[in-house]
């Protein structure tokens, strides 16, 4: 795997796992919230619907509290509605139960909602004359939470999905001095000592790039050099130091050459040619007059 996959891949995952992170917490707070709001909706029903039994005159009205609790039961979200006496008769009662809908059951368990009860006392004046118990209904805020957690998941994946493009394009504009590298590395290998042109502004790039060009220029002139020595000693093998002619190394590497070759020598002229008394002559003018002999009848 490429270090721009790896990369990739685990700054994808951390992120993600903070982007999980951060729907739970959101989440369990918004669950707090909802907890606390079935609490008080609960409470508040209670104390209202209290306070108006306390105007039925009579109390034991059970008609006029019947209608009171259907009311109030069928404008709220309330799983029941309880009006009991004091001594603990049932005058009026009201209950929903509780369904699934639309919320998923593993949703439910992950995010359990306990139905809260409130009790309220109806007094009028210094007497007391019953009690309301009201409990809300756990349905509706699920699928309140429910609702919040599918938008906030769309809203989560959006970012992530941006997040992963910017981080694509932040990766490959980072890395993009490591592909010259490995390719300026290539080209070494082909004897091709390019330099690498792009400044990457990140400084330990940075300084491997400078490394590689220096690296590069180094062997450059280190093959020159030793290209260069390599034809003097060439040169030096196959030719005469004082004439620049073929010497008989250089002749028969010459000779043979024309021998193997795939073309054929259809016709050609060798010459020996010795000087007389050359040996005199050198003795007699020195070696200096005789080079120049030499080079003067190779020149002719």
């Amino acid at each position: 795997m490429t270090l721009f996959r790896q990369l990739f891949f685990g700054a994808s995952l951390l992120f993600l796992l903070v982007l999980a992170g951060v729907e739970a917490i959101y989440l369990s707070n918004a669950r707090l919230y909802v907890q606390q709001q079935l609490e008080s909706h609960s409470q508040d029903a209670a104390t209202s619907l209290a306070l108006w039994l306390a105007t039925v005159k009579p109390f034991e009205d059970r008609a006029l509290i019947e209608t009171a609790v259907n009311t109030s039961f069928d404008r709220g979200y309330y799983q029941s509605i309880r009006v009991v006496s004091l001594s603990g008769e049932t005058l009026a009662a009201k209950e929903l139960a509780p369904a699934q809908g639309e919320v998923p059951a593993w949703f439910a368990r992950l995010f359990p909602l306990h139905p809260p009860s409130a009790e309220s006392l109806i007094s009028s004046g210094w007497r007391q004359l019953g009690r309301v118990l009201v409990t809300s209904h756990p349905n509706f805020a699920y699928l309140q939470l429910w609702h919040t957690a599918l938008q906030t998941l769309a809203l989560l994946a959006l970012v992530y999905a941006l997040a992963l493009l910017a981080l694509r394009a932040f990766l490959a504009t980072i890395l993009r001095p490591l592909a010259e590298i490995e390719r300026a590395a290539t080209a070494l290998g082909a004897r091709d000592f390019s330099t690498i042109a792009l400044a990457p502004k990140t400084r330990e790039l940075g300084r491997v790039v400078a490394a590689m060009n220096s690296l590069s220029a180094k062997i450059r002139l280190v093959i020159e050099d030793e290209s260069a020595r390599t034809e003097n000693l060439q040169r030096e093998a196959y030719r005469d130091p004082v004439t620049g002619m073929l010497n008989r190394r250089g002749l028969e590497h010459e000779l043979q050459g024309l021998f193997h070759a795939e073309r054929d020598v259809f016709s050609g002229v060798f010459v020996l040619l010795e000087l007389e008394r050359f040996k005199e002559y050198n003795l007699r003018h020195g070696y200096q007059r005789a080079d120049e002999l030499l080079a003067l009848l190779a020149q002719t």
